[in-house]
């Protein structure tokens, strides 16, 4: 999956709108995605072989899947620490999603396969004015877009800094922000290991957080900040209550 977008990326974005600025092409052909019939069986199937591999196999648990809107716009924000992570959180809510990943993966069988479940590619590393184009998309269509705010999977299991790009998209769209708490995944199938291990995985799904002060408020880093340790905070208090529980 595709990290947030960058400081050089803010930067381009504050400035899009403005006259003279102008949208790459790529970007734009990443936009032109539509559920067609085929997408949505492919989806449907998809979905339920995922739900069921990680029932079986990893014991997969969901929580606070009524905390999702039923319909509207949606920005799901999980912690990331395996490769199961974007299968698993999608697989635990009714409602289709729109994921990013990164763009070596759009080859072949395997990017036929993203592509038709919705996935969008990325170019990571690059600043990417196109993930906040994709969000903007998805939003006015009315979807749900899984971004994992951290940017990367940990390295050793704990919560990592939020990156303040998801704080732009949220300020410049206005849409619910839903923190996901994802446990037991790092030692699942952590990013340093070929094979998984057969773990317990837990997903909480937390209340949409409410930034209409903020989002009305001045636009700046600071306020973009603000979005981003709320979030942090409350996907910590997701996955400490999987630890106190």
């Amino acid at each position: 999956m595709s990290d947030v977008t960058s400081t050089g990326t803010k930067e381009r974005l504050e400035s899009e709108g403005k006259p003279g600025s102008q949208v790459p092409e790529c970007n734009k052909a990443r936009e032109a995605f539509k559920w067609t019939l085929a997408s949505r069986v492919v989806y449907s199937v998809s979905k339920f072989f995922l739900w069921l591999t990680v029932k079986v196999l990893f014991r997969a648990r969901y929580e606070g899947t009524e905390n999702l809107p039923k319909t509207g716009p949606v920005l799901l924000a999980p912690n990331h620490a395996s490769y199961i992570d974007p299968p698993l959180v999608g697989a635990g809510i009714p409602r289709r999603i729109t994921f990013l990943a990164k763009e070596e993966l759009f080859r072949g069988l395997l990017g036929w396969w993203i592509r038709t479940v919705g996935g969008k590619p990325v170019f990571r590393g690059k600043g990417d004015v196109g993930v906040f184009r994709i969000a903007e998309k998805a939003f006015q269509n009315g979807e749900v877009l899984l971004l994992f705010p951290e940017g990367t999977r940990t390295h050793d299991g704990r919560l990592q800094p939020m990156r303040d790009g998801i704080g732009l998209i949220v300020k410049r769209t206005g849409v619910p922000l839903v923190p996901v708490g994802v446990m037991g995944t790092y030692d699942a199938w952590p990013r340093h290991r070929a094979f998984p291990c057969l773990k317990k995985v837990v997903v909480r799904y937390g209340k949409p957080l409410d930034f209409s002060e903020l989002t009305s408020a001045q636009a700046g880093r600071e306020v973009y900040r603000e979005i981003t340790n709320k979030l942090g905070e409350e996907i910590a208090r997701l996955c400490q209550q999987e630890k106190e529980g």
